[in-house]
């Protein structure tokens, strides 16, 4: 590349150059009156990159069920890209140095990433684990009923009960019931209530899930315990 060295002996190591083409070389002898020898061929050659990409730290945030994600890697001559894998699944080319993951499950997750360079140099990986919780309240309950059991002097004893409850997790802690304004807790879609006066009741449910989400309380439901033949019957 036009910059002369002189060495001993027949062979001189080139160090710490520059990833390029199109690099030149030439030799000539030089003997021991000072006497030059003619230049040889031009050699023409490539420094060829075999330095992989170093991978940064990740950082991640969580929103709800939405992941973003971000990181930073270097490189001898530069960044080309990075491959992702979420949850051991397959790689993914990406060219930025970040990325969003919509519509997470909930639970743990795991993101890879890895950085390579133009000439096909790859990083080792890099991993980041998280955790996507339940933010999503149970949805109304339907189905609310009111059947009774024996007569009572004291009154009829009445099962409430309903359908149950949709959650996105799919696990319902518990219910709570509001009858005549006083609140009761279940776990099971049903609950037996003694001793009620004859007349007009109502009630209502909520369900409430395992990270703590309230539903909305369902619509009221109607009743009354009567003294007829048939001591209970639901108000239309």
């Amino acid at each position: 590349n036009g910059v002369i060295t002189f060495v001993k002996g027949r062979s001189f190591k080139l160090k710490n150059m520059p990833v390029s083409a199109g690099n030149t070389i030439q030799v000539r002898a030089l003997d021991s009156l000072s006497r030059y020898g003619a230049l040889s061929e031009v050699l023409v050659f490539e420094v060829k990159d075999v330095t992989a990409p170093k991978m940064g730290k990740i950082n991640l945030t969580v929103n709800a069920y939405e992941g973003m994600a971000s990181w930073t890697a270097t490189d001898n001559v530069g960044v080309a890209g990075y491959k992702l894998s979420l949850d051991g699944g397959a790689w993914q080319d990406q060219t930025d140095s970040f990325a969003v993951f919509s519509d997470l499950a909930l639970g743990k997750h795991k993101l890879t990433v890895r950085a390579y360079d133009a000439a096909g140099n790859i990083s080792s990986v890099k991993n980041v684990t998280f955790k996507v919780a339940d933010v999503t309240a149970p949805e109304q309950i339907q189905g609310l009923d009111a059947a009774g059991n024996l007569w009572e002097a004291a009154g009829e004893k009445v099962t409430l009960s309903w359908e149950t409850a949709f959650d996105n997790s799919g696990d319902i802690k518990r219910y709570e019931v509001e009858i005549d304004g006083i609140l009761k807790k279940t776990a099971k879609t049903s609950l037996a209530i003694g001793n009620l006066d004859f007349g007009d009741h109502a009630f209502r449910v909520r369900a409430i899930d395992r990270a703590g989400n309230i539903g909305a309380w369902s619509e009221s439901f109607d009743f009354a315990v009567s003294k007829n033949v048939s001591p209970l019957f639901a108000v239309s």
